[in-house]
């Protein structure tokens, strides 16, 4: 399959987040996203989006990193694959008076405990030693959240599928 294929069906449609945002006010959860182009930022930015999360394949895209980071709303940057450089660059973009976090990140779905490489987290926190360090957490089970944790880990996004639910494309990770 082309990816291009993977996210057409599997992207949340733009006409959804209204109601996603109104649902999650009222019962008292922050609710923002990912954004992948300028629409995407746009079109949060018209709901209030209190922050934007920049995914591993975006960290190269440094006008969408300057353009979420334009809003002057915290932000958080997910490593994936990206080098060294590509994330020193995507820090330049955010700003040094801008919030930002950086979450270490296996590109591999689903990945195991052994591969999720928790040495990048102490790596990133000597790289960005003015920025929150996380871990994007693509393993089943607790084990890896609760070890990145231990190693100073201040923020985990777990991918999580609702009473087994196997109907989603990611339902596996």
């Amino acid at each position: 399959r082309r990816l291009y294929d993977l996210y057409a069906e599997a992207h949340t449609p733009f006409d959804w987040f209204p109601a996603l945002f109104d649902h999650a006010r009222e019962i008292g959860i922050t609710c923002f996203a990912s954004v992948f182009d300028r629409s995407s930022v746009d079109m949060l930015e018209q709901l209030d989006c209190p922050a934007y999360k920049i995914a591993s394949m975006e960290i190269v895209d440094t006008p969408l990193i300057r353009q979420a980071a334009s809003t002057n709303k915290p932000l958080i940057i997910s490593t994936g694959m990206a080098s060294m450089r590509e994330i020193m660059d995507a820090d330049a973009a955010v700003g040094m008076t801008h919030a930002a976090a950086f979450l270490h990140c296996t590109s591999e779905y689903p990945a195991t405990p052994a591969r999720a490489g928790l040495c990048g987290i102490g790596k990133l926190a000597s790289m960005l030693p003015n920025r929150e360090i996380g871990i994007s957490d693509h393993t089943v089970g607790p084990i890896v959240p609760i070890a990145a944790t231990a190693l100073g880990g201040a923020i985990i996004e777990k991918h999580i599928r609702m009473n087994g639910d196997q109907s989603a494309e990611d339902a596996s990770f």
